[in-house]
């Protein structure tokens, strides 16, 4: 188990613009849920959450930094005429007690036109970038 028992997990996007952006809100949720659970089963940390008790912990903060949302949908009527699905995250290790951050990792994938209407779409990208960040943090 990590020497912090507790992993505060918290999502939000820069530049501010992302967040009015069509599948935002679905996404950052999508993505919190998936990095819980994928650390939660490393078993890790005793606590990993969004609310979290005060005290010794590490805060995981996802900071969505480029998004271009493309659903499944959209994909398979129109192809790559569904345009290129984008995701970017840097995800900032903090220790809640200190404030020192103790690292920062990034993730980020893109829809390839190359693959038509078999390229990524969002959801796949957030479940992608989910596991790696979620490797990584389990890995400390």
């Amino acid at each position: 188990m990590s020497r912090y028992g507790v992993l505060q997990v918290i999502v939000d996007a820069q530049p501010e613009s992302i967040r009015k952006q069509n599948g935002y809100v679905n996404t950052s949720a999508d993505l919190q849920k998936e990095f819980i659970a994928n650390v939660s089963a490393s078993g890790k940390f005793a606590t990993v959450g969004a609310e979290v008790s005060a005290g010794k912990g590490l805060e995981a903060r996802l900071t969505i930094t480029e998004f271009s949302y493309v659903s499944g949908a959209a994909r398979g009527l129109v192809g790559i005429g569904g345009g290129q699905a984008i995701l970017n995250v840097t995800m900032t290790l903090k220790d809640r007690e200190t404030g020192t951050v103790v690292g920062i990792l990034t993730a980020r994938h893109a829809s390839s036109n190359l693959e038509g209407a078999f390229s990524a779409v969002t959801s796949r990208q957030v479940s992608a970038i989910a596991l790696e960040l979620a490797s990584r943090v389990s890995d400390r």
